[in-house]
C-alpha cells in the first residue's frame, strides 16, 4: 500500500515538473515570438514625418484645449511609443483580481500596436497574453502556461475592437490626433466624439474632457465575446492622474469596464508607470 502510495505521489510530482519545463520553454518561445513581432511593428513606423498642424483648427474646441495643454505646437510628432504598466485583470465579473505588469509599443503614422502581460496565477503557474493591431487586423491571444490556448482571437470584430482601442490610447499618443484616420465631430465643451477608419473598418467613440482640458474617459459601442457569441456592448475607459512625460501631460491611472445589462464588468486597471516616445527600446 506504500508502495503504490509513493508511486502516485513520484509520478504527480514527474507530471507537474514536465508541465513546469513545458511552460518555461513555451514562455521563452512567447518572448522570443513577441521581440520578433514587436521589430515587425516598429518596421512601419517612420521617423522623418512632421506633425500636420492643418487640421487644427477645424477640430473640435475640447480637443483645442486639450492638445494645447501639451504645448503641441512646439513638440515633435509622436511616430511611436514604449510604455509599461502596473496592472490589475479579471477574466470575468466573479474571478478574482491578478496583478501583472503589461508592456506595449504603439506606432501612429500606420496606426497599430502591440500589448503583452504575463500574470503569475500561483507559484509555478502563469498566463501569457499579447494582444496586437497591425495593418488593420486585430488579434489577441491568451495561453496558461504560454502554450495552452484559452483565448485566440482574430476576424472582423476583433479589428473593430483593437481599432477602437488604438482611438482609445490616443490619450498617450497625443499628435496622432491630427491624423488622417481620425476625424473629429464637436458635440459641447466637455465632449467630442472621434470617427476613425482604416483599412475598411470605421469606428467612433466619444470623448469626455474635465475643466482643465485633461481627457478624463471614452465610451464607445465595441465588439466584445459574451458567452461565447460576439455582441456590440458599450466599452468604457476612466483615466485619471496627471503625469509628465517628455512635455507631454498623460493620464497615467484608470480602468476598463464593459457596460452591461446586470451590471458594469470592471475588468482592467492600469497605473502607467513609464512612457518613452521616439527612441527604439
Amino acid at each position: 500500500m506504500l508502495d503504490i502510495a509513493l508511486y502516485i505521489v513520484l509520478s504527480i510530482l514527474g507530471l507537474l515538473v514536465v508541465i513546469w519545463i513545458i511552460g518555461f520553454i513555451s514562455r521563452v518561445i512567447f518572448v522570443s515570438k513577441f521581440k520578433k513581432e514587436v521589430q515587425e511593428l516598429l518596421a512601419l513606423s517612420k521617423g522623418d514625418e512632421d506633425m500636420d498642424l492643418s487640421k487644427f483648427d477645424e477640430l473640435p474646441k475640447p480637443v483645442k484645449k486639450w492638445l494645447n495643454l501639451h504645448d503641441f505646437k512646439n513638440q515633435k510628432n509622436i511616430y511611436q511609443a514604449y510604455m509599461t504598466q502596473d496592472i490589475k485583470m479579471r477574466l470575468g465579473q466573479d474571478k478574482p483580481w491578478m496583478k501583472a505588469t503589461a508592456k506595449q509599443y504603439v506606432i501612429t503614422q500606420e496606426p497599430g500596436f502591440i500589448w503583452k502581460v504575463l500574470v503569475k496565477m500561483m507559484p509555478g503557474v502563469h498566463i501569457s497574453g499579447r494582444d496586437r493591431y497591425m495593418h488593420g487586423q486585430g488579434e489577441m491571444l491568451i495561453k496558461v502556461m504560454s502554450f495552452l490556448k484559452v483565448v485566440d482571437s482574430k476576424g472582423v470584430e476583433m479589428n473593430q475592437g483593437t481599432l477602437l482601442r488604438y482611438l482609445a490610447e490616443i490619450c498617450w499618443v497625443p499628435t496622432a490626433a491630427l491624423k488622417d484616420y481620425i476625424k473629429w465631430e464637436a458635440i459641447d465643451d466637455h465632449h467630442a466624439r472621434a470617427i476613425m477608419s482604416y483599412k475598411d473598418v470605421t469606428a467612433d467613440g466619444i470623448f469626455e474632457f474635465n475643466d482643465q482640458g485633461h481627457m478624463i474617459s471614452f465610451e464607445a459601442l465595441r465588439y466584445g465575446e459574451f458567452d461565447g457569441v460576439y455582441q456590440l456592448k458599450p466599452w468604457r475607459i476612466e483615466m485619471c492622474n496627471i503625469k509628465d512625460f517628455q512635455g507631454f501631460k498623460l493620464p497615467v491611472e484608470g480602468k476598463v469596464i464593459w457596460k452591461l445589462e446586470d451590471g458594469d464588468y470592471h475588468w482592467y486597471q492600469f497605473i502607467v508607470t513609464n512612457v518613452v516616445f521616439n527612441e527604439r527600446v
